[in-house]
């Protein structure tokens, strides 16, 4: 094969290497690079939408918190409304003044047929408070309810033992009736003044104790309506 061939073929093979050449490196391009550019783009596309999905997670949880909050405040208010309602509204209609429709003021008859711990039971029973409040609340409240009405079922017998030894412990010590009022004594002087009958002693005696008996059933029902308005500040155990 002559000289000028072989620099021919050479020539062509040159060509021909050139060619192959470029074609590898376009596979390689294709089937290396490209894939490495499309996965490095993936993963920062994926880095990307972990960070949003962080800051998604973290309004969630922030969006949570905020309506947790809201719904505990907003049950506190209920809560507090019931209870004010309750004492102001239900329970306090037991203490409700029926003196005056008496036609003779009975203390005694009062304070014997007014159970104020079983109104106070009836009242709270009818409220329904288990549908008002939680759990451990409807529990609490109970609890007090309890202890106010055992409170009145101990102020009403000691009312009870007091009024019926109020005469006997009076001849005693008379000092422990309530005295005559300023308004009493200028009807007693103008009484005087007129020319009328003085009372007896006796009579006296048990005009003082209708008035201590009036006064002490007048601090009881104070005292029970006190007690009943306590439960107004109860601390909750929230």
């Amino acid at each position: 094969m002559t000289k000028a061939l072989w620099d021919a073929w050479l020539g062509r093979l040159s060509h021909i290497s050139q060619i192959l050449l470029c074609v590898f490196s376009a596979w390689a391009l294709y089937y290396t690079v490209i894939p490495l550019y499309k996965i490095a783009t993936l993963e920062e596309t994926i880095a990307q939408r972990e960070i949003e999905l962080k800051s998604k997670n973290l309004e969630l949880t922030t969006a949570k918190t905020a309506i947790e909050a809201a719904n505990v405040e907003l049950y506190v208010i209920k809560r507090n409304d019931y209870l004010r309602n309750m004492v102001s509204g239900d329970l306090l209609e037991c203490t409700e003044p029926q003196l005056f429709a008496l036609e003779k003021f009975d203390p005694y008859s009062v304070v014997i047929d007014r159970v104020y711990s079983r109104c106070i039971n009836e009242s709270f029973n009818r409220t329904k408070a288990q549908k008002h409040l939680q759990e451990k609340d409807y529990k609490y409240l109970s609890r007090s309810i309890d202890d106010l009405k055992s409170k009145l079922i101990d102020m009403r017998e000691d009312m009870i033992r007091d009024m019926d030894t109020l005469a006997t412990r009076a001849r005693k010590d008379k000092t422990i009736l309530e005295p005559k009022g300023p308004s009493l004594q200028k009807v007693d002087e103008l009484y005087r003044s007129l020319g009328g009958t003085l009372l007896t002693e006796e009579e006296e005696f048990d005009q003082a104790v209708s008035r201590t008996m009036f006064k002490m059933v007048m601090d009881y029902s104070g005292t029970v309506h006190s007690e009943i308005l306590k439960l107004r500040s109860i601390n909750w155990a929230d």
